[in-house]
This record gives structure tokens, C-alpha cells and sequence, in this order.
């Protein structure tokens, strides 16, 4: 091993330096120096043992030859078009293979001076492991020679300790996820700054801590201000900013090198979180970024450090979460932030956190409700977030509520409410959502149903059956109120009318009616129109075979109500309006303009496109009225099927489960 080499990675940053900054830096260097020394034979790279100033480490070391360091599992984040996000970058000693779920570090309880392991090394870790509360003490004789920890090394009996800080455990959570906490934000560049994060300082502040969405406003927004996020102070930091140029060659270093090069130079600053920002040269495998469990570290790589979706979610690891999943997948849990379904861009997403995570941060614990279903049931409401920071909740409010028996893993309910803080939730909005998570933290969670007003979810709970039912959703107040206990017992004690808004423009049905214009009767004969009088004169039920769409009251008897068959849940640009079909058919003379391609407002023509338009089931379908809601799109212009959509054809006697309409508005 080059121990000059070794050596320069630690000297290497080249941040401005004060002169006390500059003599104790030196000093570090020496102890560094002489531990490098004395271990020769068993040497660290210096890229990893970057010098020790915590005094009982290096009387350690002096001592006995071991360090001290606390284990955290670090899980990636991939960008959502990328990867299968179930998997997540594996150990450095087998990068190339991309296939565990999570890597580990060990990192220095004082400096966050991050260690890495050669191998999985969970044959090393005991059963009661709890990544970022449990310390491992080393033998310098279990490191390879590139300072990584040798696993093999470590197990040997007397080379290494656990121990696992339980005491006063809630607590130290507590006060992790409260409170005001100070960030540092490091970019790493080169010396000349040719390879560098895209991102400027000024830019990081404005991301990080200042724009309309970022990391500080959303922890802020979703906790109710109960843990806020500003910049560290210290030398050469610029609002929360430390640039770091290291002479080191940036260029496919690995990203857990690029992190000890930033923790290096910040080691004097005070700071509860650490964001190292790496160039975009710097090899993050197919990852965006990665968050230590239970610690204080994230590493981001430049194109993807700006995302708020990104940072919350690396936070939230530092918080102790782990991810958020959904169907079998690591992290599409589209409700909460330790999933990976908002929007990946600068302007982000405004979510916040699923049941089980919101039950953890405890920034809602006064409206926290905890049940065993087999011996107790529930009827209340359940409360948005939005109305603790609005102070609209009762004292008998509840936020999230916890199923929990010694035979299950525990079951979280959180009314959704899509407002403020939650505005943008990419799905599920307006309902109360369930979620399982087996442990508190570092324990992921997983999606199980969303549920709307009057939607239930029966289950199976330790041999029971059992059901949850929301009986009321009241948005003016975000309110959802739930029943929850035994099968056939759950009983919504009134019968009410839906308040929530409904998806579609319009449910009001749609009254029976003539057309009184003249329409093609014959697609064949494009030259004779008819009225709905001559449909109705003679040989009734076969010619409203052919024209019951437009004579519903004259061929209601001979074909079923079909006027009932609108479409009120899509709507179409019609001249330059955007209509619902509902909406154009109570404008029969606008629409037949429209039909024949005339813009009544301008009379001017109307592009092709825009004259499809959504009718009720035509009377050539042999069984019309057995399609009760379902809707094809016509070409007014030409009295042809456009598009059907689902299986089956124009000839087919089918009914509503063949079909669906399209979302595309061209095909209405």
C-alpha cells in the first residue's frame, strides 16, 4: 500500500482554512499519521480511517488497536423510470451485481466518518441489531488492506463487540424527529471545479432550504412545524453550504469515497445532518441517492440532490424509516414519502407520510388512537393533518389509529385528507388509508387498501374476522368517520347521501329526449335525413333500431331508456369549450352544428377531430339497453363506430362489464 497516497485523501479538500482550523486539522493529521504507523502491518487506506479527534477513540487505538463505531443499513433510491425499484445497490466489495436490498456503514459516533464492510454483514450483527443504535468495537487486525471491514476477520472471536444502546431508546427517537435541527450541505468538487455538482451554492440554499417545495418547508409543512430544518453555521459555510475540492480524481470514484471526503472537511462543523453532494462523474451505481438508517448521513448525486422527493426521502431514513411498499414492491406506496411515487422534479410533490410512518414521528401522538380488534371496536372520526395545523380537530379526534395484537403485525389508519401539507398525494387522496408495518422503525411498511366513503375492507385478524368500514366523508371539515369490529356487526349507525364531491361533472341524470333536427336514418344513404316523427309513424321498433339515439322518448318503449346511457364522467373540447356529454346534450342544435363541423359561435369549420363526440349505445347494437351506462364514441359526421373500447364488437350482445370508455378525450 502507497501510504503517501493513503494520506493525501485525507489532506486533500481545500477549503478556505483559518489558522486555528488549520494548526488542529494538522494535529489530526499527526494522530492520523502515527495510528496509520503503528498498524502498518494491518493497515487502513486512509480514504477510510480519516484521523480520529474523539478522545476515547484514540486512546482506543492506542491502547488496544480497535475503534468504536455505530452500524447503519443505507438504503438507495432509484429514479422511477430507471430500475425495478425493489432492488438496491449492494456491498462495494460486489457493486457490479446491484442485487441486495441494503448496503451497511459503520459510522464514528462523533464524526460521522462512515466505514464500510467488504461483504454482508449480517452474520456479523446479532439478532437485536437496530441500525444507528448499535455500536460495533473493531480490531484494526479485521480491516483489509483498502480499508474496508473484513467480516471474515471481524467474527473471529475477541476482534470485535456489539453493543446495542436500549436505554432511554424512546426517547433518543423522540428527540431525533423533534425539535430544530441544523443541516450541512457539502458539495464536492474538484480543484480546478471542472468536475462539480451542477448546482451552485446558492442554488442548494434555494433548494434545500427556500423554494416553494424542499426538504426544510415539507418537514416543516407535514410534522405541523414540530421539526424544522435550517442551515449549519460555521467557517466558509454559506448558508448551510461547504464546497470542498479535493485533489483526489472525482471522475468514477465511488460514492462512499466522494462522503468521506465531505465528512472529512466538515469534521469541526457542528451539524445534525449531513448532505454530501456529489458530482454526477461520481458512481452512485443506478442510484439517485442513499440515506443511512437511524444516522445522520445522505449522499445524493448532483442531477437528482435538488428533488424534494429525494430529500425527504434520504431524511426519513436518517429518521429511522424504512421503506414504504405496495404489492410486493420495495418502495410504491403512493401515499407516503418512503415510497417513490411523487414527482421527480425541482417543484416536487406536496405529501407527506403513510399511517405507520405518521404514528412513529409522533408529531400527531395527541391524536393517536390504539385498538386490539378481537376485544374492542371503534366508531369515530378520523381528521386530516391539516386540521391540527388549522386547529379545527375536537379533543376526540383522531389522525391515525393502531390495530395491534400480540398474534399480527400492527395495522395503521390515516384519513388522507388532499389539502395543505398533502396536496399534491399522488393517490388516495380524500381516503383513509391501511398500512402494515410489523415494527416501529427500520421495519418497511406496505400499503394494503385505500378506502373511500362507504367502502369497507373485511379481514382476517388472529382467526377473527373482521371489518373496517367508513361509513362518512365530510371534506368541508376533512373528517372520515370509521367503524371498525367484527364481521356483520359493523354497522353505519345512518344511512347517509354521499358529501363527497363526486369524480364525474355531472351525476344528475339526463331527462329523455326527441331531437328536433333531421339526421341521417341510413348510414348507407348519405343524401335523405329524417325526423323522429317518420321514426315514430310506421314500423316503430325496427326504425329505432336504427335511430334510437336521437328519438329516446320515441323509442324509450321499443328499446329501453338508452337516454340514460350519457357519459357525464369525461369531457371533450367542443369548439374551443370543454364539454361533458351530459353538458352537449342538452344542446342538441349546438351539438348538431358541431356534427356537421360548423362552430356555431364563428361559423367556422371544426377540425375532424373534434366531432367525435360521446353518445348513448346506438339501437344497431342488438341489445341496447343491456349497456345500461356504457358508452361508445360516434363520428356524428359520418354515423360510424369510432372506437370501442374492450372487448367485443358492434354486433355482439353483450353488457357493461365488455366495455369501458376511453380516458382519451378523442374517443371521449
Amino acid at each position: 500500500m502507497n501510504f503517501s497516497y493513503a494520506l493525501s485523501l485525507l489532506v486533500s479538500f481545500l477549503p478556505a482554512l483559518s489558522l486555528s482550523q488549520e494548526e488542529n486539522h494538522e494535529k489530526r493529521r499527526t494522530q492520523a499519521s502515527n495510528i496509520f504507523l503503528k498498524h502498518e502491518k494491518h493497515s487502513i487506506a486512509l480514504n477510510n480511517l480519516r484521523g480520529f479527534s474523539h478522545e476515547k477513540s484514540k486512546q482506543e487505538l492506542k491502547t488496544t488497536g480497535s475503534i468504536d463505531c455505530i452500524v447503519v443499513e443505507i438504503d438507495g433510491l432509484f429514479p422511477p423510470s430507471n430500475v425495478d425499484p425493489s432492488l438496491s445497490i449492494s456491498h462495494r466489495s460486489h457493486m457490479n451485481n446491484d442485487r441486495d436490498e441494503s448496503t451497511y456503514g459503520c459510522t464514528s459516533d462523533q464524526e460521522n466518518l462512515t466505514y464500510f464492510f467488504n461483504k454482508d454483514p449480517t452474520t456479523l450483527l446479532t439478532h437485536d441489531f437496530i441500525s444507528g443504535e448499535t455500536m460495533l468495537s473493531i480490531s484494526l487486525h479485521a480491516f483489509t488492506n483498502d480499508g474496508l471491514i473484513d467480516v471474515d476477520q471481524a467474527l473471529v472471536p475477541g476482534a470485535s463487540s456489539l453493543t446495542v444502546f436500549h436505554e432511554d431508546l424512546h426517547e433518543r427517537r423522540r428527540l431525533r424527529r423533534t425539535g430544530v435541527k441544523e443541516i450541512l450541505v457539502v458539495r464536492v468538487t474538484s480543484v480546478d471545479g471542472k468536475i462539480a455538482p451542477s448546482q451552485s451554492e446558492t442554488q442548494l440554499i434555494n433548494d434545500i432550504f427556500q423554494d416553494e417545495n424542499n426538504l426544510a418547508r415539507r418537514f416543516d409543512d407535514c410534522s405541523n412545524g414540530q421539526l424544522k430544518f435550517t442551515p449549519a453555521q460555521g467557517a466558509n459555510v454559506n448558508n448551510g453550504i461547504l464546497t470542498v475540492r479535493t485533489a483526489v480524481n472525482l471522475n468514477q470514484m465511488d460514492w462512499q469515497t466522494c462522503g468521506n471526503i465531505a465528512t472529512t472537511a466538515a469534521a469541526l462543523i457542528a451539524r445534525d445532518h449531513i448532505l454530501v453532494i456529489c458530482p454526477n462523474e461520481v458512481f452512485f451505481g443506478r442510484a439517485a441517492a442513499f440515506g443511512s438508517t437511524g444516522g445522520a448521513m445522505t449522499w445524493y448525486r448532483s442531477e437528482y440532490a435538488s428533488i424534494p422527493i429525494v430529500q425527504v426521502h434520504e431524511l426519513g431514513h436518517n429518521l429511522g424509516h424504512s421503506h414504504s411498499g405496495q404489492f410486493g414492491s420495495s418502495y410504491a406506496d403512493p401515499t407516503c414519502h418512503m415510497g417513490n411515487r411523487g414527482s421527480w422534479t425541482d417543484q416536487g410533490s406536496k405529501f407527506c407520510f403513510n399511517g405507520a410512518k405518521t404514528f412513529v414521528n409522533g408529531w400527531y401522538s395527541e391524536y393517536h388512537h390504539t385498538l386490539d380488534p378481537l376485544t374492542e371496536t371503534f366508531y369515530g372520526k378520523m381528521y386530516g393533518i391539516n386540521t391540527v395545523r388549522d386547529r379545527s380537530i375536537p379533543s376526540d379526534g383522531k389522525v391515525v389509529i393502531r390495530l395491534t395484537n400480540d398474534n399480527e403485525w400492527p395495522w395503521y389508519l390515516i384519513f388522507q385528507r388532499k389539502v395543505g401539507a398533502n396536496a399534491g398525494i399522488p393517490q388516495d387522496g380524500d381516503k383513509v388509508v391501511i398500512t402494515v408495518q410489523e415494527k416501529e422503525t427500520r421495519s418497511k411498511s406496505s400499503w394494503k387498501k385505500a378506502l373511500g366513503e362507504f367502502e369497507s375492507k373485511p379481514f382476517q385478524w388472529a382467526g377473527e374476522s373482521l371489518e373496517i368500514r367508513v361509513c362518512r366523508i365530510n371534506l368541508g371539515e376533512s373528517s372520515a368517520e370509521v367503524m371498525i369490529g367484527k364481521q356483520g356487526q359493523v354497522v353505519c349507525p345512518v344511512t347517509y347521501a354521499p358529501t363527497a364531491p363526486p369524480t364525474t361533472n355531472l351525476k344528475d341524470p339526463i331527462p329523455c329526449q326527441d331531437k328536433p333536427y333531421k339526421f341521417y336514418f341510413n348510414k348507407s344513404n348519405r343524401r335523405k335525413k329524417r325526423s323522429c316523427k317518420f321514426v315514430g309513424a310506421n314500423n316503430t321498433a325496427y326504425r329505432c333500431k336504427k335511430a334510437a339515439r336521437f328519438c329516446q322518448l320515441t323509442c324509450a318503449s321499443h328499446t329501453g331508456t338508452v337516454c340514460d346511457a350519457f357519459d357525464s364522467t369525461k369531457a371533450f373540447k367542443v369548439a374551443g369549450q370543454k364539454l361533458t356529454c351530459a353538458q352537449a346534450v342538452r344542446k342538441p342544435n349546438f351539438l348538431d352544428e358541431i356534427s356537421r363541423g360548423i362552430d356555431v359561435t364563428t361559423n367556422a369549420p371544426v377540425p375532424f377531430r373534434s366531432r367525435r363526440k360521446c353518445e348513448p349505445v346506438n339501437a344497431e347494437m342488438r341489445n341496447p339497453s343491456a349497456f345500461d351506462a356504457t358508452y361508445i364514441a360516434l363520428d356524428y359526421s359520418r354515423g360510424t363506430v369510432l372506437n370501442i373500447v374492450g372487448s367485443g364488437t358492434a354486433d355482439d350482445n353483450v353488457n357493461a362489464t365488455n366495455f369501458k370508455i376511453s380516458s382519451d378525450n378523442s374517443n371521449c
